[in-house]
C-alpha cells in the first residue's frame, strides 16, 4: 500500500534538500508514537518506515482477508520480520500465546522486535538475524541493506517506479538453516502459520527448505515481482502440496494465501 506522494522524486528531494526525514525519524527515535490496538497490544513507532508498515498492517489489513477463516494459532514463523508489526497483529487479532520464530537478516531491526515481543508480552517468540534462501554449505553471504530498511535484500535492484532512497549498504549475514533451526527449538511441531516477506528470495527459499515449507497449514507470502515470477512461485508451491491464491496486487507486489492441497 505505497502511497502516490511516495512515488513523486521532487517530494524526496525535497525530504532531503530540507532534512525532513532525518529530523522526522530522529524525532521518532527520541519520542516514538505508541500506537495502540485491541487485547492490549501496543506497537511503538520509531522511524517513518514504521508508519507505513503499521498503516500497511493494521489499519489497511493487508494480511486480513487469507487470515479471515482461521480460528486458532499456537505457532508462527516470520520470515522476513522487519520491526515486528506483523506480531504485534497477531497479537491485536487475538493470538497472543504463541510460539516461534521472527527472522530477518537485518541486524539493525531485530532491537525493534525484541522490545515489541517484550512489551507485548509475546514471550515464545525468539527474535533470529540470519540469511534465509541460500545454500547453508556457506556460512556467510552478502546482503543489502537500503536507508529506509523497507526493501533491504540480497537483491540490490531498485523497486521499478520508486524513487531511490540512497545507495544500499552490503553486509555479511550469517547463512541460516532454518529448517534445522525450527527443529532444535520445536521439534516436530507444526507451523500453524508461516509468513514469508523476504524482498525476492521467495524462490530461494522454497527451493532450499522444501521440508519446512512442508510443515506449514498456512503460508501467507508477499511476492516482490521485479525480481520473482508469482506464476513460478504458484507453480513451486503446488509441487510442495500447496494451493494458493492472490489476495492483494499492486504494481510490484503480491500477496498470497498457501493451504495444503
Amino acid at each position: 500500500m505505497k502511497g502516490w506522494l511516495d512515488q513523486q522524486a521532487w517530494f524526496h528531494a525535497a525530504l532531503r534538500w530540507l532534512g525532513i526525514r532525518r529530523l522526522a525519524n530522529a524525532m521518532l527515535a527520541r519520542w516514538p508514537q505508541k500506537k495502540s490496538g485491541q487485547h492490549g497490544t501496543v506497537w511503538r513507532v520509531r522511524n517513518l518506515e514504521g508508519l507505513f508498515l503499521y498503516h500497511e498492517i493494521v489499519e489497511a489489513e493487508a494480511y486480513g482477508q487469507p487470515l479471515a477463516d482461521v480460528s486458532n494459532l499456537q505457532t508462527v514463523l516470520d520470515v522476513g520480520c522487519n520491526e515486528g508489526y506483523f506480531l504485534g497483529y497477531l497479537k491485536h487479532r487475538g493470538w497472543g500465546d504463541l510460539q516461534g520464530l521472527a527472522v530477518d537478516a537485518n541486524g539493525a531491526v531485530l532491537p525493534a522486535v525484541q522490545r515489541l515481543l517484550e512489551e507485548n508480552q509475546l514471550n515464545g517468540i525468539e527474535a533470529v538475524q540470519g540469511l534465509v534462501g541460500q545454500a547453508t554449505e556457506e556460512a556467510e553471504a552478502s546482503f543489502y541493506v537500503y536507508p529506509s530498511h523497507l526493501g533491504s535484500s540480497r537483491f540490490a535492484v531498485e523497486e521499478p517506479g520508486r524513487v531511490s532512497k540512497g545507495a544500499w549498504q552490503e553486509v555479511r549475514v550469517s547463512v541460516l538453516a532454518l529448517g534445522q533451526l525450527w527443529a532444535e527449538r520445536f521439534g516436530d511441531v507444526p507451523i500453524d502459520l508461516l509468513k514469508i516477506d523476504i524482498e525476492g528470495s521467495e524462490l530461494d527459499l522454497l527451493e532450499t527448505e522444501p521440508e519446512l515449507i512442508r510443515r506449514a497449514r498456512l503460508v501467507l507470502m508477499e511476492v516482490h515481482t521485479w525480481l520473482v515470477d508469482p506464476a513460478e512461485v504458484e507453480r513451486q508451491m503446488q509441487g510442495l502440496g500447496f494451493a494458493g491464491q492472490c489476495h492483494h496486487q499492486e504494481a510490484n507486489t503480491q500477496i498470497w494465501s498457501f493451504r495444503p492441497s
